[in-house]
């Protein structure tokens, strides 16, 4: 099942970049997350004076292990993957920047919640977040590194009322 949001600033913001996002439920069941929850995690975290286009995609344990495989040459399920697109660098010509694609276990992280013990709705924003701030360049693979996108992690998921993830 595949389905299209895509969403404007509000008309008293001097901006008119959207964002439009596709999701699709690549699983059996019939209920992902609530669109209005993903489409806020995301509208603070990713930068809206551009229209920008991702994609975010839930899959299975199976597909997800392959995909980790593939591209990660990790043998195991892992929660979430991002692969980053060209970014927001395709603005002269004023089509949608496309930033990548978000792919996600839903069981996986649902367990995770779960075994970390942490409410579902908080552990689904951290990972979202997570997700579209690799989509920015963010990433975790040095330790300073991580310091940063923790920090903007936590930054972002205060805002929105979520506790420090790390905690």
């Amino acid at each position: 099942m595949r389905m299209t949001l895509q969403i404007r600033r509000m008309k008293n913001q001097v901006s008119k970049a959207s964002l439009q996002l596709d999701l699709f439920n690549g699983i059996s069941k019939n209920k992902i997350l609530d669109h209005s929850f993903i489409l806020n995690i995301l509208l603070k975290v990713l930068p809206m004076e551009k229209s920008i286009s991702i994609s975010l995609k839930f899959v299975g344990r199976e597909e997800m292990k392959k995909l980790n495989w593939a591209y990660r040459k990790k043998d195991y399920v892992t929660d979430i993957i991002s692969f980053p697109g060209p970014g927001l660098i395709l603005e002269e010509k004023g089509e949608l920047n496309y930033l990548g694609d978000i792919v996600v276990c839903l069981d996986y992280i649902e367990e995770e919640a779960i075994a970390m013990n942490k409410t579902k709705e908080a552990h689904w924003a951290h990972i979202l977040m997570h997700g579209a701030l690799h989509l920015l360049g963010y990433d975790h693979i040095y330790a300073a590194d991580a310091i940063i996108m923790e920090e903007k992690e936590i930054h972002y998921l205060n805002i929105l009322g979520y506790p420090n993830p790390y905690i």
